[in-house]
């Protein structure tokens, strides 16, 4: 339940960051196993394979990045995107277009709370192509995009994306746990992720409050290959709008 632990020593080079932000932006992209040399052609600096390698070896070292077995190329770990989140990524703001689109789905919607809400986990379901759940003050849950996660998976994590769906199917259970330990939004990769089924999964989660209705919590759950950059502002405004702070 408690962050992935980053033991880096000496920080990360600036080179090293570049080169990390390549690997995780490239994976969640195409979700294919990077090498020294797709990083060559993607990295906007004139920068050697024979570097890129050496600064990889540096990376894995550091727990931030491992080589799959069967393959040469490196993928994140669950510290690799923990880093990547909260000292790489430049969080962005939702544009206009963006925004007016939200609202205007949800503006008309105000007065009816458990509408509001089920449009919401809709909205956060499309928008994102992940699960997206909402709990309502009485206890009712909302989910929608159950097939969104299956089309991440193979084979191999067919049971865990069972259980995973098992959870989601007995969320209230772990309403209170959730609950007691969030204010505003917290992002949980993989093992840090409070409910054990998900562990192979990303959990974005914010609570929302509704003047003389009540509290509970909208969150979206997903692969860690997740689009963080587009998928954490778009939950921000969300819950923002929810609770009339904007």
């Amino acid at each position: 339940m408690q962050k992935i632990p980053i033991k880096i020593k000496n920080g990360l080079t600036e080179r090293q960051k570049l080169i990390l932000k390549n690997l995780i932006e490239s994976y969640i992209k195409d979700g294919q196993v990077v090498s020294s040399e797709k990083l060559r052609q993607i990295i906007p600096l004139s920068i050697s394979s024979a570097t890129i390698r050496i600064e990889l070896v540096n990376l894995r070292n550091q727990g931030l990045i491992y080589h799959p077995h069967t393959s040469s190329g490196c993928v994140p770990t669950d510290a690799g995107y923990r880093y990547f989140i909260d000292s790489i990524m430049n969080e962005r703001e939702l544009d206009l277009r963006e925004k007016e689109k939200l609202t205007r789905q949800l503006s008309y919607l105000t007065n009816e709370h458990n509408k509001l809400i089920k449009t919401t986990v809709r909205l956060l379901s499309d928008e994102s192509a992940n699960i997206a759940l909402g709990t309502l003050p009485n206890g009712e849950i909302y989910y929608y995009g159950i097939a969104n996660l299956l089309r991440y998976i193979d084979s191999d994590f067919m049971e865990s994306a069972l259980d995973a769906i098992e959870a989601i199917d007995n969320f209230e259970q772990y309403r209170d746990l959730l609950s007691s330990e969030l204010d505003g939004r917290k992002v949980y990769i993989g093992r840090e992720n409070p409910i054990k089924e998900m562990d192979n999964y990303t959990m974005l989660i914010s609570d929302y409050k509704i003047k003389n209705w009540g509290r509970g919590v909208i969150c979206v759950i997903g692969s860690k290959r997740m689009p963080y950059q587009k998928v954490i502002p778009l939950l921000t405004y969300v819950s923002d709008f929810l609770s009339g702070r904007i």
